[in-house]
């Protein structure tokens, strides 16, 4: 079936449509993952934080024990 010279412009214009549009999903989709990415270094960031206060107090906490036990077995 040949095609006329209107009918291939006409596939190429659809063609051309349908590859901006794929774009625009791509990047509607690259915009979300970098979102995501940016949350959970956010998130990643209070958790360190979150567990060096953790680390610091149960370094006192073994230091009073060991304090109060030490005081016991002189």
């Amino acid at each position: 079936m040949p095609y006329g010279g209107d009918n291939i412009e006409s596939r190429f214009e659809d063609f051309v449509e349908e590859t901006n549009q794929k774009i625009k999903e791509l990047e509607t989709m690259i915009r979300l993952l970098q979102d995501e990415l940016n949350t959970a270094k956010r998130e990643t960031a209070k958790v360190n934080i979150t567990n060096q206060d953790i680390k610091n107090s149960l370094g006192s906490t073994i230091k009073t024990v060991s304090d109060i036990v030490g005081k016991r077995f002189k």
